[in-house]
C-alpha cells in the first residue's frame, strides 16, 4: 500500500498528478523512487514507497531567539523553488516583511561571514538533518551566508530572526 507523507487527503486529491515516490533507506534517508502513476491503484504499490507533492510550499513563520541551535538540512541543494521564486533569500524575504537579509548563524568553530547570502534549509532537531520528504513544519527558510551554509556541525543564531517553514518539503536528488 502506498504512503502519503504527512500530507491530508483533501492536499491529495487536489495534486494527484503531481507527485514522485521515495523509498526509506534503511539508514533512515529517503532516495527518488520514480513517478507517481494516478492510474496506478495505491495497493499496486509497495508499502516501502512514499508519495509526496512536486513542491516545497510556504508553511507559516517562526520566531527564533539568539542562541537556538540550528542545523543545515542535508541534501537540500536541489530543492524545486515555489513556482515564481528565483531563489530562497528571495522567498524569505517576501513573506517576512522588512526582515534584514544577513547571515544570523554563527558557529562555535569560527568560521567567518562570506559575502553573498543565501536561504538556508535549515532544522532545530539533529536528528532532521536528512528531512523526509513530504514533511511540514520542519525545514526552515533562514538568511545564511555562504560560507555557513555548507558547514555540517551544529551553529546558533547570533540575533533574533523570523524563519520561513516549508509544508511538502521536496527534495529533488
Amino acid at each position: 500500500m502506498l504512503n502519503y507523507l504527512e500530507n491530508n487527503k483533501a492536499e491529495n486529491e487536489v495534486d494527484e498528478k503531481w507527485k514522485v515516490l521515495y523509498r526509506k533507506l534503511k539508514d533512515g534517508r529517503y532516495e527518488l523512487a520514480g513517478l507517481y502513476d494516478p492510474n496506478v491503484p495505491d495497493e499496486d504499490y509497495g508499502d516501502d514507497l512514499y508519495a509526496v507533492n512536486l513542491s516545497s510550499v510556504y508553511g507559516g513563520e517562526e520566531y527564533m531567539h539568539v542562541n537556538d541551535q540550528v542545523w543545515n538540512a542535508e541534501g537540500t541543494t536541489h530543492d524545486p523553488k515555489p513556482t515564481g521564486v528565483h531563489t530562497w533569500i528571495k522567498f524569505w524575504s517576501d513573506h517576512v516583511i522588512g526582515g534584514v537579509v544577513q547571515c544570523y548563524v554563527n558557529d562555535n568553530e569560527g568560521h567567518t561571514c562570506s559575502a553573498g547570502i543565501v536561504g538556508g534549509h535549515m532544522v532545530v532537531d539533529p536528528n532532521e538533518r536528512h528531512p523526509q520528504p513530504g514533511s511540514n513544519g520542519k525545514v526552515r527558510i533562514i538568511p545564511i551566508c555562504r560560507t555557513h551554509n555548507n558547514i555540517s556541525n551544529d551553529m546558533y543564531l547570533s540575533a533574533p530572526v523570523t524563519a520561513v517553514l516549508l509544508n511538502r518539503y521536496y527534495k529533488a536528488n
